[in-house]
């Protein structure tokens, strides 16, 4: 009998950004997975339809949260991912752009 992942636990989680004036962010990692799954299905240099870089996407996000850290900050903006975000403490005005590339991160 073949055993299959449930990769769908990787579309519950949540990054967890803390923005340089001390705010934290919630971002649903499924919006990072979707980044990821359309860019390479935008990439001409590859074969892969949407689904198939979904599943891609899933499977190495499911076992690495450090690749999920990388692809939400080499490859994507704040801007990207402010319409999704839920401020979960507040504080002072800061560079958005620069805690979501630098920020603090967790992942869980």
């Amino acid at each position: 009998m073949t055993t299959r992942l449930d990769l769908s636990e990787t579309l519950t989680k949540t990054y967890t950004v803390t923005m340089p004036d001390g705010s934290v962010w919630k971002v649903p990692v499924w919006v990072i997975v979707a980044s990821r799954a359309q860019s390479y299905a935008e990439d001409d240099d590859n074969d892969m339809s949407f689904m198939e870089a979904m599943v891609d996407t899933l499977g190495l996000f499911y076992d690495s949260n450090s690749a999920v850290e990388d692809w939400a900050r080499n490859d994507m903006n704040w801007d990207e991912v402010e319409p999704y975000a839920i401020r979960a403490e507040f504080a002072r005005e800061a560079d958005f752009q620069e805690g979501w590339v630098n920020g603090p991160v967790e992942i869980y």
